[in-house]
């Protein structure tokens, strides 16, 4: 009986029935194994990527079964999903193997389900013939794993790119280190991985970044102790990097800040002279920011603060404001695949409201001439466009910044990078998470 199947079917149930969140799970259970590397990189593979599939190893598993699946006991559900998995998803096992696995964990706790796990299976292994779609959702829904509400979505907001978007969200993508240091330390820092047998890529949008095949913990690279790198999406970092150019010096706020890595970006990219304030609502969260920047050794000012409360004696005192809202989280779907079974439409709309609550009370904080960058890790227009279309009727003293954001797009050969109306939409894939930035200034 393998103990990666069975401890990746653990992992699922805490997943899907408790509510608990995949990552913060796999990583309590990868530092309490004794697990090979290969095994741990399995056991990552089989949770990460059975929930990405999920709406498809279901819709197969419902088919298949005379059960329904709401009725199966849990661990006789988890152990189906993943050994779906493995057979649709996974050209290195041996189908036999994963039914076989898959019989064996069941039998241990139901020898009575045995069988029937063994039968749903089988005859799922003797389909040959292709599902058959009555609409383009359907089909859509089934080929990129899914559920219908969201792909509508996609093919509503996004109708020229939704197969682009939807393929993308199905890429977890390399890991993406920031590196502190000069180019030509970046390189040298290249070449030190590559020595030890990791494949490695420049970065796509900035040169301080490197994209490394790599699933292990990152605790684990060369650098890491002495602060010289950092985990963050290149596309995460985009409101850092415009800031950097439009406010290398003077006063920025970063409302929302945890993890804090748009403030270190920032940070490296300023000049001595450029002071940068970070704040969260929890304490657990500026603490952990603290220890990030202390590690990288960041002279960075945090704070416990509530975005949605309005600091009076701040009111126009920040040349630059930061404001990363709280979001659906779309565009992560391809490294944090819960996203995909909790997020719902309803659940974007109860969004809206704290998002507008935001950019109304932290706008205030811009001086005159200065600016304010908004984004999201989403794709939603309602979170994102119309947030902005909204703010801007409602606050006339600020306007689009339209040339920064254009000038720097068109400097990237980068087709992800959509730029309509003055706003920028980053679709997900090739290593870059979906995400959105919108550059506002206070007219003077």
């Amino acid at each position: 009986m393998d103990p990666v199947r069975r401890l990746a079917g653990d992992l699922l149930i805490c997943v899907l029935k408790k509510g608990a969140f995949s990552g913060a799970e796999l990583d309590k259970a990868l530092s309490k194994t004794d697990f090979s590397e290969r095994d741990k990189a399995f056991l990552t593979t089989l949770v990460y990527g059975t929930l990405t599939h999920l709406y498809a190893i279901d819709f197969e598993l419902a088919h298949h079964s005379k059960t329904k699946l709401s009725k199966l006991e849990d661990h006789v559900l988890t152990q189906l999903r993943l050994a779906v998995f493995q057979i649709r998803y996974l050209d290195k096992v041996p189908p036999f193997a994963a039914v076989s696995e898959a019989v064996s964990l069941v039998r241990k706790k139901n020898p009575k389900a045995a069988g029937y796990v063994n039968g749903v299976l089988r005859g799922l292994l003797r389909r040959q013939t292709a599902w058959s779609f009555a609409s383009e959702e359907d089909a859509l829904s089934f080929q990129y794993s899914l559920k219908p509400e969201l792909t509508g979505h996609f093919l509503t907001s996004y109708p020229q790119h939704v197969r682009e978007i939807l393929e993308g969200l199905l890429q977890s993508g390399d890991l993406c280190l920031r590196i502190s240091g000069t180019p030509q330390e970046v390189l040298a820092y290249q070449q030190t991985l590559e020595d030890q047998g990791f494949a490695v890529a420049p970065g796509r949008l900035h040169p301080m970044f490197l994209h490394v095949a790599h699933s292990g913990a990152v605790r684990s690279l060369p650098g890491y102790a002495e602060g010289r790198i950092a985990v963050q999406n290149e596309a995460a970092a985009l409101p850092a990097l415009l800031m950097a150019e439009l406010v290398p010096r003077g006063k920025v706020l970063d409302v929302c800040a945890a993890p804090g890595g748009k403030s270190a970006c920032l940070c490296l990219l300023g000049t001595p002279d450029l002071e940068i304030t970070a704040l969260d609502r929890t304490k657990a969260k500026v603490e952990k920011m603290r220890e990030n920047f202390q590690r990288q050794h960041l002279p960075i000012k945090t704070f416990v603060q509530d975005g949605t409360v309005f600091r009076s004696k701040e009111a126009g005192a920040y040349d630059g404001v930061l404001l990363d809202v709280p979001c659906s989280g779309l565009g992560l779907m391809g490294k944090k695949p819960d996203i995909r079974q909790k997020m719902t439409l309803e659940g974007m709309r109860e969004l809206e409201e704290i998002q507008r609550t935001l950019i109304a009370v932290n706008s205030r904080y811009v001086a005159k001439g200065g600016y304010l960058i908004y984004s999201t890790c989403t794709l939603n227009p309602r979170e994102n466009e119309e947030a902005i279309r909204w703010f801007l009727a409602a606050e006339p003293s600020f306007q689009r910044c339209e040339e920064p954001l254009q000038a720097w797009v068109s400097s990237r050969k980068t087709p992800q990078l959509l730029y309509q109306d003055g706003m920028l939409t980053v679709l997900p894939g090739q290593g870059l998470d979906g995400f959105f930035v919108a550059i506002l200034q206070r007219r003077d």
